[in-house]
């Protein structure tokens, strides 16, 4: 979570409970720290869709 501070300039997210709230419910989401790791626009795709399909293979 600390990262999702970092972009957001705030210092603690407490003062917005509910906006917390929807923050942890996320946070719990199977996909959301997957998305959050997927690559940028700069990102090699090629390289990045391979070793997904590795660990897919792996599972």
């Amino acid at each position: 979570m600390r990262l999702v501070l970092e972009y957001s300039g705030l210092l603690s997210i407490d003062e917005f409970p509910h906006v917390k709230k929807w923050l942890y419910t996320l946070l719990v989401c199977p996909g959301f720290e997957e998305g959050c790791n997927a690559p940028g626009p700069t990102a090699s795709l090629g390289t990045w869709i391979i070793d997904a399909m590795k660990r897919d293979a792996e599972a």
